[in-house]
């Protein structure tokens, strides 16, 4: 996925939700209607999962941001 436009315009709040500080508020993101699209591509994939009953499974992210020529992951 790719998002592209001019700053401040909500990408990063798109991708990954409000920022949390507070860690019962992060770890209850599930219940949370704001969360990014990242956090929600994360629980269905371990939805799935869980729903083949798998003894064991891998699952590898990674998503880097690019911002005035410079790469941050």
């Amino acid at each position: 996925m790719l998002c592209y436009g001019q700053t401040s315009t909500g990408k990063t709040f798109t991708m990954e939700g409000p920022e949390h500080t507070d860690r019962d508020r992060v770890l209850a993101w599930d219940e949370d209607s704001s969360v990014g699209v990242i956090p929600r591509a994360l629980q269905h994939i371990f939805t799935e999962l869980e729903a083949q009953n798998a003894e064991e499974f891998s699952v590898r992210v990674s998503y880097v941001e690019l911002y005035n020529e410079e790469l941050y992951d």
